[in-house]
């Protein structure tokens, strides 16, 4: 007999066997004790009052000694079911630990990744001001670049403290897009994967949102840095922002070699990576950010012929949308 045709053998019946069971030995031993018990009266009553009070007397004893074994007997499941209640609760508050620190775990990496791409501009920073240190107007823009990268990494640290709770700390605030996404874009030309890259922005200059400025930057220092290292540090980029309503479309190509359908999904996964020195941390880290203003992002194949990115943003986010 194969597998599938096999009767089920689990444990649905037994409680149902179990019952019948019971119930018919219970049947069984009360119709014998009347029976034996009515016809040893019957023959040793000397006159009718007496058989009456004899028979009050025995159903009285019966209701009692099959109530006290009922009892012991209800005692005893609801105890059973007690303990395998508290069981039940101390392997799902077991779970509950376990996937916090699994997630807890998860987002630290994220922003650990986040970390190490903003300490990468930091470091180019430095380094060119150590080759143009004779400059001083130069010097003095790359000393804003390293304090802009010191505010992201107070900003990633605050994040990391804040893993186990329920809610972001800062509120919403103003800020125009097209401000955000230069300053992603410059701050991105410091990595060296970045900085022969050709960016391109086609994004209205009065196109004001509501949310976190800090956490779009991150996602779109991210986007940059992925497009580049899949052109190999020198290819094309181009962000094209269209309002939609209550909306903003964002979309991302470039002209690398794509993402392969097959991989669409699996790209937001935690460590999932093609890349030979990745760490797969980039587009969770992206989904993140966009998870904060209650975003979406889809994967395309672009006229480029690369990979598209495309990314629905609310205009205004409240603390509520974020927390959900």
């Amino acid at each position: 007999m194969t597998p599938s045709k096999q009767k089920p053998r689990g444990d649905v019946l037994k409680p149902l066997r179990t019952a019948v069971i019971a119930a018919l030995l219970y049947v069984i031993s009360a119709g014998a004790y009347i029976i034996i018990s009515s016809t040893y009266l019957g023959k040793s009553a000397q006159s009718i009052e007496e058989f009456e009070v004899s028979e009050l007397s025995k159903g009285l004893l019966f209701v009692w000694v099959t109530g006290i074994i009922l009892a012991l007997i209800l005692w005893e499941f609801l105890n059973k079911m007690n303990r395998q209640a508290k069981k039940i609760t101390f392997l799902g508050n077991a779970l509950i630990k376990s996937e916090r620190a699994a997630v807890a775990g998860m987002l630290a990496s994220s922003i650990a990744h986040d970390i190490n791409n903003v300490l990468s501009g930091i470091s180019m920073a430095v380094y060119l001001i150590q080759k143009e240190f004779g400059e001083l107007e130069v010097s003095r823009n790359y000393f804003e670049y390293i304090q802009k990268g010191e505010q992201q990494l107070k900003g990633l640290s605050e994040r990391l403290l804040n893993v186990n709770k329920g809610s972001l700390n800062e509120k919403p605030t103003k800020f125009m897009l097209d401000e955000i996404l230069d300053a992603s874009i410059e701050f991105s030309k410091l990595h060296d994967d970045v900085r022969f890259c050709a960016i391109w922005v086609d994004c209205r200059k009065d196109l004001e949102l509501v949310g976190y400025p800090h956490f779009l930057e991150q996602m779109f220092f991210n986007l940059i840095l992925n497009a580049a290292q899949a052109t190999n540090g020198k290819g094309k980029i181009f962000f094209r922002v269209v309002p939609n309503g209550e909306f903003v479309d964002i979309e991302i190509t470039d002209n690398g070699p794509g993402i392969p359908l097959e991989n669409h999904e699996k790209i937001f996964q935690p460590f999932f990576t093609t890349k030979k020195n990745g760490t797969g941390l980039g587009m969770l880290s992206i989904k993140a950010c966009l998870d904060v203003h209650n975003g979406e992002i889809s994967i395309h194949e672009s006229e480029m012929g690369g990979a598209q990115i495309d990314l629905v943003i609310p205009r205004f986010v409240s603390p509520e949308m974020a927390s959900s």
